[in-house]
C-alpha cells in the first residue's frame, strides 16, 4: 500500500455485508530493513475516524500512481 491509495475496511470474519468504510492512506511507515509495515494510517471519509489499521483488514480499491 502507498500513500494516496483508496482503501476499504474488510473484516473477513464479520459476516456483514457492504458498505464498508472507505478512506485514504496517509502514512506508510517503513521497517528498519526497508520493507513495508503491517499497519498504515488511514483517514476515513465515510466515517468520522482516522488511525492505524492492519493491512490484512484493508483492500485497495484504487492505487495512487
Amino acid at each position: 500500500m502507498k500513500i494516496g491509495d483508496l482503501v476499504e475496511y474488510v473484516e473477513n470474519d464479520s459476516g456483514l455485508d457492504a458498505p464498508y468504510p472507505r478512506g485514504i492512506v496517509v502514512e506508510v511507515p517503513a521497517d528498519l530493513d526497508g520493507s513495508s509495515a503491517d499497519q498504515v494510517r488511514v483517514v476515513w471519509y465515510t466515517s468520522d475516524n482516522q488511525g492505524w489499521w492492519n493491512t490484512d483488514k484493508l483492500e485497495v480499491l484504487s492505487e495512487n500512481r
